[in-house]
């Protein structure tokens, strides 16, 4: 059976004539306006008038609650989305029934277009603009899915662009009807714990898996295959796969091969590697594509980094970040050989290692640290510059002499055994265990990656420095997961260096979520570089792991005190943080005592 959305909210000035009720539903929401009507249900636009806050709420016809599938659909979409607490996410605020039996679920109200309704006005996007929708995307996913949450209709029309904090393609997603939420049962509505039978179809043809089209077991993996035909209709204008007929239609998902986007627009350059990623993620075996949404946001910042830096009036600095960010993740090496892409590393180094020197900006210390945080000018020295490449020609030169092409083939393809042999001949080579490090980091092997990268330092300390290491170090770092990132932790404090040192400051200061900064801020005490840095960074250190009214305004004051412009991005974070999260509902400001503080601060300082 093919699922279709309640009603879409997308467009909030195209609205359906239709009898508006006029008591409060639930005694507190006053429906102002009809934004939709479905076979299913209705959609209005809605004040909570207590609150005085416009939200949308979606209201199932009285008939649809005799059937009890619909209704258990309904209480998962409002299960889904208020459980996955994200920016890229519609989010639900309540769900209850009516005086005359009907169900309500209240979401976010939103301003903006589907991704389907731009597709429809700009055809195609750009290559760029079709990253920064996905990355945001895939964000969504890797929480939803962390907490067992699989969408399964993903597509253009369950995708809003709304304008948020100067980005007009804040994306937002919508529609959890038919996701499997694997949670336990709440009090109140009983939800089954499988809704859907095996060999049912649910989905939206164009946008479904190959396993969702056979009625097998899905995961996770199934919203990364949806995630890769949008990407490829963002890039193309059209999709990979289009048949008036349904039913050949559902079998090219499961039989034909997807065309690579390039081969089908005209006008634009599609990156190879941005080709490469879309057609792994339409790999018709969940196995062959990527494993988690993560891999792919961090596959496809990569390639955004190389794109937005490949202007022409790019900076040698720029250029440099740009030739090395692709082998600084682990998602670089993804669908490129392993051989090819180990070359092409090497080729790319050494030609912007050579603009750099040629230039005279020896920004090596920038491609390093692959952050905002600017090395100090000490780190950026023409020695530095020359040991990269020693380093690269020696490593290039060892796997030739050797002859490990086929060996690193394999381990690329998940056999290390001819690698390994080769480790076991020469068990105190740096090279080899490096080598190892990254295949059995893309492996997600972590644990033995780690390992692998200790001992390649602990034979050659320019490793200590090599952008691989520290990205991947760094990935396990900024893990959710403790149990992942106490590893890394443990390995930057033993390997303690100036780059690390720098994108822990960074990460202390401006992190994404308050476990990272204060990871990152123990990690410095333990090092023993703490007490290095600068007044004003230790400050905004301190700031950023501040718990209370006092102890953020005495930091504040303390910054203040200093004076110092840099400290800004750390203040700007603190106002930034959400003005909710405290009392009734959560709606109260946990940051109003010193809001005052902040706003005085930034004025101060930024003189």
């Amino acid at each position: 059976m093919v699922q279709t959305p309640l009603a879409q909210t997308a467009a909030h000035d195209s609205a359906v004539e239709t009898e508006l009720p006029k008591a409060l539903l639930s005694g507190r929401y006053r429906v102002e306006k009809c934004l939709g009507e479905g076979g299913m249900g209705v959609v209005y636009r809605a004040e909570h008038v207590l609150m005085k806050k416009t939200v949308a709420v979606k209201v199932l016809h009285p008939e649809m609650t005799q059937n009890e599938e619909v209704v258990a659909r309904f209480q998962r979409e409002a299960q889904a989305a208020a459980n996955i607490n994200h920016p890229n996410v519609c989010a639900a605020t309540d769900f209850g029934q009516t005086e005359d039996g009907a169900f309500f679920l209240v979401i976010e109200y939103l301003e903006g277009d589907t991704l389907h309704t731009t597709l429809s006005t700009y055809h195609k996007l750009t290559p760029l603009r079709s990253i920064h929708i996905a990355q945001q995307i895939c964000s969504a996913l890797d929480q939803a899915h962390e907490q067992g949450i699989v969408h399964r209709d993903l597509k253009p029309e369950n995708i809003m662009l709304v304008e948020r904090d100067d980005d007009p393609d804040f994306v937002k997603i919508m529609d959890f009807g038919i996701a499997r939420v694997s949670m336990e049962k709440s009090d109140g509505y009983k939800t089954p714990a499988r809704l859907t039978k095996a060999g049912m179809v649910y989905g939206t043809p164009h946008y479904m898996s190959p396993e969702q089209v056979v009625g097998g077991e899905i995961d996770a993996r199934a919203d990364l295959y949806s995630v890769g035909v949008v990407l490829f209709e963002m890039l193309t204008g059209r999709l990979p796969f289009e048949s008036d007929n349904l039913v050949q239609l559902m079998g090219m998902h499961v039989t034909k091969a997807p065309p690579r986007p390039s081969e089908v627009v005209t006008g634009v350059t599609i990156p190879k590697a941005l080709d490469a990623l879309v057609v792994k993620l339409l790999a018709k075996s969940p196995e062959q594509r990527h494993q988690s949404a993560e891999q792919v946001r961090n596959e496809l910042l990569v390639i955004g980094e190389l794109l937005e830096h490949s202007a022409p009036n790019a900076s040698p600095g720029q250029t440099l970040v740009a030739a090395i960010a692709p082998v600084a993740r682990q998602a670089s090496s993804f669908g490129t050989p392993w051989v090819q892409w180990f070359k092409a590393l090497n080729f790319a180094t050494k030609a912007a290692l050579g603009g750099a020197l040629a230039a005279g900006a020896f920004v090596l210390g920038l491609s390093f640290v692959l952050s905002a945080v600017a090395p100090s000018p000490k780190a950026q020295t023409a020695a530095v510059v020359r040991a990269a490449q020693t380093l690269s020609a020696e490593r290039e030169s060892f796997v030739e002499e050797l002859g490990l092409e086929q060996a690193l083939a394999e381990a690329a393809n998940g056999d290390f055994a001819k690698l390994q042999a080769f480790e076991e001949q020469r068990p105190a080579n740096a090279h080899i265990l490096y080598l190892l490090g990254i295949v059995h980091a893309n492996a997600n092997l972590w644990s033995e990656a780690l390992d692998h990268y200790d001992r390649a330092i602990g034979l050659d300390k320019r490793y200590v420095h090599e952008p691989r290491v520290l990205d991947d170090v760094f990935m396990r770092f900024e893990s959710r997961t403790v149990a992942d990132a106490t590893p890394a932790e443990a390995f930057l404090v033993k390997h303690r260096n100036h780059t690390a040192t720098l994108r822990l400051e960074k990460l202390a200061q401006t992190g994404p979520t308050h476990p990272v900064r204060r990871r990152a801020f123990d990690t410095l005490h333990k090092s023993g570089e703490f007490a290095k840095r600068d007044a004003w960074s230790r400050a905004a250190m301190e700031l950023r792991a501040a718990s209370g009214c006092t102890e953020h305004k005495e930091k504040i004051a303390q910054l203040v005190s200093i004076g110092d412009k840099r400290s800004l991005p750390a203040l700007r974070a603190v106002e930034a943080l959400p003005r909710s999260g405290c009392g009734f509902l959560k709606r109260q400001d946990c940051h109003a005592c010193f809001r005052e503080d902040i706003k005085a601060a930034i004025e101060k300082i930024d003189r």
